[in-house]
Protein backbone atom coordinates (compact mmCIF):
# COMPACT_ATOMS: atom_id res chain seq x y z
CA UNK A 1 0.00 0.00 0.00
CA UNK A 2 2.82 2.51 1.01
CA UNK A 3 4.56 1.70 -1.99
CA UNK A 4 1.70 2.29 -4.34
CA UNK A 5 1.17 5.77 -2.40
CA UNK A 6 4.86 6.48 -3.18
CA UNK A 7 4.03 5.78 -7.01
CA UNK A 8 1.02 8.10 -7.03
CA UNK A 9 2.62 10.84 -5.41
CA UNK A 10 5.51 10.79 -7.59
CA UNK A 11 3.66 10.83 -10.79
CA UNK A 12 0.99 13.85 -9.10
CA UNK A 13 4.34 15.28 -8.62
CA UNK A 14 4.79 15.55 -12.79
CA UNK A 15 1.27 15.60 -13.48
CA UNK A 16 -0.55 18.07 -10.96
CA UNK A 17 1.30 21.16 -12.89
CA UNK A 18 0.23 19.68 -16.19
CA UNK A 19 -3.27 19.61 -15.26
CA UNK A 20 -2.92 23.45 -14.52
CA UNK A 21 -1.33 23.79 -17.60
CA UNK A 22 -3.91 21.73 -19.83
CA UNK A 23 -6.87 23.80 -17.90
CA UNK A 24 -5.46 26.71 -18.72
CA UNK A 25 -4.51 25.95 -22.42
CA UNK A 26 -8.11 24.74 -22.52
CA UNK A 27 -9.34 28.04 -20.94
CA UNK A 28 -7.27 30.10 -23.82
CA UNK A 29 -10.10 28.52 -26.05
CA UNK A 30 -12.92 29.54 -23.86
CA UNK A 31 -11.33 33.19 -24.17
CA UNK A 32 -11.66 33.08 -27.58
CA UNK A 33 -15.67 31.80 -27.91
CA UNK A 34 -16.33 34.25 -24.69
CA UNK A 35 -14.72 37.23 -26.89
CA UNK A 36 -16.03 36.14 -30.59
CA UNK A 37 -19.93 35.70 -28.74
CA UNK A 38 -19.13 39.18 -27.38
CA UNK A 39 -18.26 40.61 -30.91
CA UNK A 40 -21.15 38.56 -32.86
CA UNK A 41 -23.05 35.90 -33.59
CA UNK A 42 -21.48 35.92 -37.19
CA UNK A 43 -17.77 36.16 -35.41
CA UNK A 44 -18.27 33.09 -32.88
CA UNK A 45 -20.00 30.65 -36.04
CA UNK A 46 -17.01 31.99 -38.34
CA UNK A 47 -13.86 30.77 -35.77
CA UNK A 48 -16.34 27.88 -34.55
CA UNK A 49 -16.34 26.67 -37.96
CA UNK A 50 -12.76 27.37 -39.18
CA UNK A 51 -11.29 26.07 -35.56
CA UNK A 52 -13.44 22.51 -36.30
CA UNK A 53 -11.71 22.04 -39.51
CA UNK A 54 -7.81 23.42 -38.73
CA UNK A 55 -8.21 22.11 -35.05
CA UNK A 56 -8.32 18.81 -37.09
CA UNK A 57 -5.67 19.50 -39.39
CA UNK A 58 -2.89 20.61 -36.32
CA UNK A 59 -3.16 17.77 -34.15
CA UNK A 60 -1.81 15.40 -36.24
CA UNK A 61 1.61 17.12 -35.51
CA UNK A 62 0.67 18.10 -32.16
CA UNK A 63 0.24 14.44 -31.46
CA UNK A 64 3.96 13.38 -33.39
CA UNK A 65 5.43 16.41 -30.95
CA UNK A 66 3.78 14.84 -27.94
CA UNK A 67 5.92 11.39 -27.96
CA UNK A 68 9.20 14.05 -27.42
CA UNK A 69 8.86 13.55 -23.68
CA UNK A 70 8.60 9.71 -23.81
CA UNK A 71 11.33 8.96 -26.14
CA UNK A 72 13.63 11.62 -24.51
CA UNK A 73 12.86 10.18 -21.06
CA UNK A 74 13.73 6.60 -22.70
CA UNK A 75 16.59 7.63 -23.62
CA UNK A 76 17.68 8.98 -20.45
CA UNK A 77 16.61 5.70 -18.51
CA UNK A 78 19.62 4.14 -21.20
CA UNK A 79 22.20 6.74 -20.37
CA UNK A 80 22.59 8.65 -23.45
CA UNK A 81 23.16 12.54 -23.19
CA UNK A 82 19.21 13.90 -23.86
CA UNK A 83 21.11 17.55 -24.08
CA UNK A 84 22.19 17.13 -27.43
CA UNK A 85 18.32 15.90 -29.12
CA UNK A 86 17.17 19.81 -28.36
CA UNK A 87 17.91 21.37 -31.41
CA UNK A 88 17.13 17.87 -33.56
CA UNK A 89 13.67 18.60 -31.92
CA UNK A 90 13.33 21.99 -32.86
CA UNK A 91 14.53 20.83 -36.04
CA UNK A 92 11.69 18.05 -36.47
CA UNK A 93 8.33 20.75 -35.11
CA UNK A 94 10.10 23.48 -37.76
CA UNK A 95 9.26 20.50 -40.54
CA UNK A 96 6.32 19.75 -39.30
CA UNK A 97 5.33 23.37 -38.91
CA UNK A 98 5.76 23.62 -42.73
CA UNK A 99 3.93 20.64 -43.47
CA UNK A 100 1.27 21.31 -41.57
CA UNK A 101 1.03 25.17 -42.67
CA UNK A 102 0.46 23.85 -46.47
CA UNK A 103 -2.07 21.98 -45.52
CA UNK A 104 -3.80 23.93 -44.17
CA UNK A 105 -2.93 26.88 -47.21
CA UNK A 106 -4.24 24.18 -49.92
CA UNK A 107 -7.44 23.54 -47.94
CA UNK A 108 -8.24 27.31 -48.00
CA UNK A 109 -10.03 27.26 -51.70
CA UNK A 110 -12.21 24.17 -51.04
CA UNK A 111 -13.65 26.19 -48.68
CA UNK A 112 -15.96 27.83 -51.16
CA UNK A 113 -16.93 24.45 -51.75
CA UNK A 114 -18.20 22.76 -48.03
CA UNK A 115 -21.53 24.96 -48.71
CA UNK A 116 -21.33 27.22 -45.52
CA UNK A 117 -23.25 30.47 -45.32
CA UNK A 118 -22.01 33.60 -47.55
CA UNK A 119 -21.99 35.98 -44.91
CA UNK A 120 -19.28 33.42 -42.95
CA UNK A 121 -16.74 32.44 -45.76
CA UNK A 122 -14.35 35.28 -46.38
CA UNK A 123 -13.72 35.07 -41.89
CA UNK A 124 -13.27 31.47 -41.90
CA UNK A 125 -10.87 32.18 -44.56
CA UNK A 126 -9.25 34.80 -43.18
CA UNK A 127 -8.53 32.65 -39.96
CA UNK A 128 -7.18 29.96 -42.11
CA UNK A 129 -5.05 31.76 -43.29
CA UNK A 130 -3.73 33.57 -40.52
CA UNK A 131 -3.96 29.95 -38.31
CA UNK A 132 -1.90 28.39 -41.24
CA UNK A 133 1.34 30.95 -39.97
CA UNK A 134 0.29 30.15 -36.19
CA UNK A 135 1.21 26.87 -36.60
CA UNK A 136 5.03 27.76 -36.39
CA UNK A 137 4.67 29.54 -32.74
CA UNK A 138 2.50 26.48 -31.43
CA UNK A 139 4.60 23.71 -32.58
CA UNK A 140 7.96 25.66 -31.02
CA UNK A 141 5.95 25.55 -27.77
CA UNK A 142 4.92 22.28 -28.07
CA UNK A 143 8.12 20.98 -28.72
CA UNK A 144 9.99 22.87 -26.58
CA UNK A 145 7.44 22.17 -23.36
CA UNK A 146 7.53 18.09 -24.44
CA UNK A 147 11.63 18.64 -24.12
CA UNK A 148 11.34 20.53 -20.78
CA UNK A 149 8.95 17.51 -19.71
CA UNK A 150 11.30 14.83 -20.38
CA UNK A 151 13.48 16.26 -17.94
CA UNK A 152 10.41 16.44 -15.54
CA UNK A 153 10.59 20.37 -15.56
CA UNK A 154 7.11 21.02 -15.67
CA UNK A 155 6.18 23.99 -13.54
CA UNK A 156 7.01 27.00 -15.66
CA UNK A 157 5.68 26.08 -18.41
CA UNK A 158 2.52 25.65 -17.34
CA UNK A 159 2.28 28.77 -15.24
CA UNK A 160 3.12 29.91 -18.45
CA UNK A 161 -0.38 28.95 -20.18
CA UNK A 162 -2.32 29.57 -17.57
CA UNK A 163 -0.45 33.79 -18.06
CA UNK A 164 -1.35 33.36 -21.19
CA UNK A 165 -4.96 33.09 -20.63
CA UNK A 166 -5.25 36.54 -19.54
CA UNK A 167 -2.75 37.52 -22.20
CA UNK A 168 -5.08 36.21 -25.30
CA UNK A 169 -8.19 37.67 -23.76
CA UNK A 170 -6.44 40.87 -23.91
CA UNK A 171 -5.63 40.32 -27.12
CA UNK A 172 -8.57 39.29 -28.76
CA UNK A 173 -10.53 42.04 -27.09
CA UNK A 174 -7.83 44.68 -28.76
CA UNK A 175 -8.04 42.74 -32.06
CA UNK A 176 -11.57 41.87 -32.28
CA UNK A 177 -12.99 45.13 -31.35
CA UNK A 178 -10.34 47.61 -31.95
CA UNK A 179 -8.43 49.90 -30.03
CA UNK A 180 -6.73 53.48 -30.77
CA UNK A 181 -5.09 52.60 -33.71
CA UNK A 182 -5.71 49.25 -34.06
CA UNK A 183 -9.12 48.70 -36.12
CA UNK A 184 -12.15 46.63 -35.59
CA UNK A 185 -10.86 43.14 -37.02
CA UNK A 186 -13.67 40.73 -35.74
CA UNK A 187 -12.97 37.06 -36.29
CA UNK A 188 -9.33 37.70 -38.24
CA UNK A 189 -8.42 39.68 -35.30
CA UNK A 190 -9.04 37.20 -33.17
CA UNK A 191 -6.63 34.96 -35.28
CA UNK A 192 -3.98 37.50 -34.93
CA UNK A 193 -4.37 37.39 -31.06
CA UNK A 194 -4.43 33.87 -30.95
CA UNK A 195 -0.72 33.80 -33.56
CA UNK A 196 0.89 36.13 -30.94
CA UNK A 197 -0.24 34.24 -28.24
CA UNK A 198 1.20 30.86 -29.91
CA UNK A 199 4.65 32.65 -30.55
CA UNK A 200 4.95 34.13 -27.44
CA UNK A 201 4.93 30.86 -25.27
CA UNK A 202 7.06 29.14 -27.55
CA UNK A 203 9.83 31.99 -27.54
CA UNK A 204 9.52 32.49 -23.98
CA UNK A 205 9.94 28.68 -23.38
CA UNK A 206 12.66 28.11 -26.05
CA UNK A 207 14.59 31.79 -23.86
CA UNK A 208 13.83 29.82 -20.58
CA UNK A 209 15.58 26.43 -21.98
CA UNK A 210 18.81 28.06 -22.87
CA UNK A 211 18.65 29.53 -19.34
CA UNK A 212 18.13 26.64 -17.52
CA UNK A 213 19.63 23.85 -19.49
CA UNK A 214 22.98 23.11 -20.87
CA UNK A 215 22.27 22.07 -24.52
CA UNK A 216 24.82 20.69 -26.58
CA UNK A 217 24.76 20.77 -30.87
CA UNK A 218 26.05 17.47 -31.82
CA UNK A 219 24.51 15.21 -34.45
CA UNK A 220 22.30 12.20 -33.75
CA UNK A 221 20.94 9.23 -35.43
CA UNK A 222 17.74 7.72 -35.69
CA UNK A 223 15.80 10.53 -33.38
CA UNK A 224 13.27 11.13 -36.25
CA UNK A 225 12.26 7.79 -37.06
CA UNK A 226 11.70 7.28 -33.34
CA UNK A 227 9.47 9.71 -33.24
CA UNK A 228 7.49 9.26 -36.24
CA UNK A 229 7.54 5.10 -35.22
CA UNK A 230 6.75 6.26 -31.90
CA UNK A 231 3.90 9.42 -32.60
CA UNK A 232 2.47 8.78 -35.93
CA UNK A 233 -0.12 5.88 -35.18
CA UNK A 234 -1.09 7.60 -31.64
CA UNK A 235 -1.41 11.10 -33.33
CA UNK A 236 -3.23 9.26 -35.88
CA UNK A 237 -5.86 7.65 -33.32
CA UNK A 238 -6.17 11.50 -31.58
CA UNK A 239 -7.07 13.11 -35.10
CA UNK A 240 -9.72 10.38 -35.87
CA UNK A 241 -10.96 10.93 -32.83
CA UNK A 242 -11.10 15.00 -33.45
CA UNK A 243 -12.75 14.16 -36.82
CA UNK A 244 -15.16 12.81 -35.06
CA UNK A 245 -16.33 15.57 -32.88
CA UNK A 246 -15.36 18.62 -35.27
CA UNK A 247 -17.23 16.83 -38.36
CA UNK A 248 -20.70 18.14 -36.52
CA UNK A 249 -19.83 21.29 -36.73
CA UNK A 250 -18.75 20.78 -39.90
CA UNK A 251 -22.03 19.43 -41.25
CA UNK A 252 -24.20 21.35 -38.82
CA UNK A 253 -22.66 24.74 -40.22
CA UNK A 254 -23.73 23.49 -43.71
CA UNK A 255 -27.17 24.37 -42.16
CA UNK A 256 -26.39 27.29 -40.19
CA UNK A 257 -23.19 28.75 -38.40
CA UNK A 258 -24.87 29.17 -34.99
CA UNK A 259 -25.54 25.61 -34.94
CA UNK A 260 -21.68 25.22 -35.28
CA UNK A 261 -20.67 28.10 -32.95
CA UNK A 262 -23.35 25.98 -30.23
CA UNK A 263 -21.15 22.39 -30.89
CA UNK A 264 -17.89 24.66 -30.35
CA UNK A 265 -19.23 25.59 -27.05
CA UNK A 266 -20.36 22.50 -25.87
CA UNK A 267 -17.01 20.85 -26.98
CA UNK A 268 -14.83 23.56 -25.47
CA UNK A 269 -16.36 22.90 -22.20
CA UNK A 270 -16.57 19.35 -21.77
CA UNK A 271 -12.90 19.10 -22.85
CA UNK A 272 -12.02 20.63 -19.23
CA UNK A 273 -12.99 17.20 -18.24
CA UNK A 274 -10.65 15.45 -20.15
CA UNK A 275 -7.49 17.21 -19.55
CA UNK A 276 -6.80 15.28 -15.85
CA UNK A 277 -6.46 11.79 -17.09
CA UNK A 278 -4.40 13.54 -20.65
CA UNK A 279 -2.44 15.30 -18.10
CA UNK A 280 -1.54 11.83 -16.22
CA UNK A 281 -1.04 9.84 -19.23
CA UNK A 282 1.81 12.76 -20.00
CA UNK A 283 3.19 11.43 -16.56
CA UNK A 284 3.52 8.41 -16.59
CA UNK A 285 4.64 8.55 -20.31
CA UNK A 286 8.01 10.18 -18.93
CA UNK A 287 8.15 7.55 -15.76
CA UNK A 288 7.38 4.68 -18.15
CA UNK A 289 9.88 5.77 -20.96
CA UNK A 290 12.75 6.46 -18.34
CA UNK A 291 12.20 3.12 -16.75
CA UNK A 292 11.93 1.54 -19.99
CA UNK A 293 15.06 2.82 -20.74
CA UNK A 294 16.75 2.14 -17.21
CA UNK A 295 15.09 -1.54 -17.55
CA UNK A 296 13.65 -0.87 -13.80
CA UNK A 297 10.71 -3.81 -15.18
CA UNK A 298 9.06 -3.70 -11.91
CA UNK A 299 8.99 -0.08 -11.34
CA UNK A 300 7.62 0.01 -15.42
CA UNK A 301 4.81 -2.03 -14.62
CA UNK A 302 3.80 -0.36 -11.36
CA UNK A 303 3.73 3.13 -13.29
CA UNK A 304 1.87 1.91 -15.57
CA UNK A 305 -0.76 0.59 -13.69
CA UNK A 306 -0.93 3.15 -11.30
CA UNK A 307 -1.26 5.37 -13.41
CA UNK A 308 -4.15 3.55 -15.74
CA UNK A 309 -5.99 3.41 -11.95
CA UNK A 310 -5.60 6.72 -11.63
CA UNK A 311 -7.06 7.86 -14.82
CA UNK A 312 -10.31 5.85 -14.01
Amino acid sequence: MLSRLFYVKDILKIAFPIILGNIGFIMIGVGDVVVAGRHSTDTLSAISLATAITNCIMILGIGILGTISAILSNYRGVGKKVETYFYPSLKFAFILSSIICGVILVCIPFIDKIGYEAKLVPMVKDYFFITAFATFGGYLHCAVKEYLQAFEIVVFPNLLTIFCIILNVGLNIVFAFGYGIIPEMGAKGLAIASLITRYFMGFVLLAYCFYKLDIRAEKVKGYFKDLIKVGLPSSLAIMIEFVGFNIVAVVMGRVSGIYAAAHNIMCTMTSVSFMVPLAISNAVAVKVGYTNGAKYWKSLKTYAKTGILMSA
